[in-house]
């Protein structure tokens, strides 16, 4: 006999975010504002509430708001998780470097390298985002990974970096260079490794994130790239 399925109705949630403490108040002012511009084109946001991390007399303590104490019904402001740590211990949250090489079963590993390329593909977006028409925003494959993952990239193997750099240039980075060479020459340039990007005004900029935020559209390739030949000194390359 078959297991019958089911559906599970959830009646409410809360949204949580899990920042370093002293970013705690910022993350709210960016949350609270937010709901008020998706509120006032018609849309209707969750409630939402901000966690902190922070270490004080050696422990590891993890607090939140009113939101959260209301929503779960505590009274407690927060709660130790760790003791005796070092004086100099870190309390951001931890990161996630998704690498396809984690993953045992090649067949599989498009699963992570899909979880690269869409965590490169926000970083852009808020990036462009705040762009202004005229300015110039620039990048490459490492610097975007050193951003994504708050300089931890900088600490993985050598050959672990360069499969990664050459996963985002050339299945984010030339895709975009590739579809704008016909539609938005104007706004896109690549030099060698770099990518540049300004908008010359407010429409082109509007028409950029119109196809650049749709993931439809954009169909970056989560395939493996293929092999490119060796150089003749393998120590020189990006």
């Amino acid at each position: 006999m078959g297991l019958l399925p089911f559906r599970v109705r959830v009646s409410s949630c809360l949204l949580c975010y899990l920042v370093p403490e002293d970013n705690r108040g910022l993350m709210r002012e960016c949350l609270d504002e937010l709901s008020l511009q998706l509120s006032s084109v018609g849309l209707h946001p969750g409630p939402h509430s901000t966690h902190g991390l922070s270490v004080a007399d050696r422990e590891l303590h993890y607090s939140w708001d009113e939101a959260f104490k209301s929503y779960v019904a505590v009274d407690d402001d927060g709660v130790v998780v760790m003791h005796d740590l070092e004086d100099d211990a870190d309390p951001s949250p931890l990161f996630l470097i998704y690498s396809a090489e984690d993953y045992p079963d090649a067949d599989r590993q498009d699963l992570l390298r899909q979880c690269l390329i869409d965590q490169v593909h926000a970083l852009l977006l808020s990036e462009l985002h705040r762009l202004a028409p005229g300015a110039v925003y620039e990048c490459s494959a490492d610097s975007l990974l050193k951003d994504m993952t708050d300089g931890v990239f900088d600490f993985l193997g050598r050959q672990r970096q360069k499969t990664m750099c050459k996963l985002v240039r050339l299945n984010v980075m030339r895709r975009i260079q590739d579809y704008s060479r016909d539609r938005f020459q104007d706004i896109v340039n690549v030099a060698g490794a770099v990518l540049r990007i300004s908008f010359p005004n407010h429409d082109r900029k509007s028409s950029f994130l119109d196809w650049f935020e749709d993931p439809r559209r954009t169909a970056f390739s989560v395939k493996k790239p293929p092999q490119e030949t060796l150089p003749l000194f393998p120590d020189m390359d990006d």
